[in-house]
């Protein structure tokens, strides 16, 4: 995989160095799968003697620890990001409740708190955007993983933007069903449902 395509596969840019790095340490672990299979393969054909195999075989799966230990370093940050983010979505939720609490109350009127409110609502999406991305990055075991996650449109490769998709449309139901009070829900779901169908236009 190219290092700008797996760049490109995600909108956030946290997802995207998560991904960059995650794709770089599976194709070095698909190469040294290759080089053991390989080695197997002469092995059997014994095109090498037990002293050789035994050599080769040690330093191939010490660097396949050193590659693991790697991935589970890279998921582990990932899952330690997603508690932050979680944490800001609470936040962004509690204060947005608030507001409109405040508003229906009659404390504030709209034009006073619509800008922030706003705001609000545009962290909450970014948030939970970037949540669900990561969340399918702890679930890739392989490059091809990775790849299988992702649609990328023509029209999103020439303008720019990219699109999330996959196993995203399972996933981020659980963000809908959080502490979002209804209207957020509603754009949220509606937003959703215009991208599916848009990718489903340009494939």
């Amino acid at each position: 995989m190219e290092e700008n395509k797996t760049d490109s596969m995600f909108v956030t840019k946290v997802s995207q160095n998560f991904a960059h790095k995650l794709s770089a340490v599976f194709q070095n672990k698909e190469k040294i799968d290759s080089l053991l299979s390989n080695l197997e393969n002469l092995k059997l054909s014994e095109e090498l003697d037990n002293s050789q195999y035994e050599d080769l075989n040690k330093e191939y799966l010490l660097k396949l620890d050193t590659i693991k230990a790697e991935i589970s370093a890279i998921k582990k940050s990932v899952g330690t990001k997603m508690v932050e983010l979680e944490g800001d979505l609470k936040a962004y939720n509690k204060e947005h409740n608030d507001l409109n609490i405040r508003l229906k109350i009659g404390e504030l009127v709209e034009q006073d708190c619509s800008k922030k409110l706003g705001k609000l609502e545009t962290k909450i999406e970014a948030a939970s955007q970037e949540k669900s991305e990561l969340r399918l990055l702890l679930d890739v075991n392989s490059t091809e993983d990775l790849e299988n996650y992702i649609v990328l449109s023509t029209d999103s490769q020439k303008n720019g933007m990219h699109s999330v998709i996959g196993k995203i449309h399972n996933k981020t139901e659980g963000i809908m069903s959080s502490n979002l009070n209804t209207d957020i829900r509603g754009t949220l779901q509606s937003k959703k449902k215009n991208l599916t169908n848009w990718i489903r236009r340009d494939r």
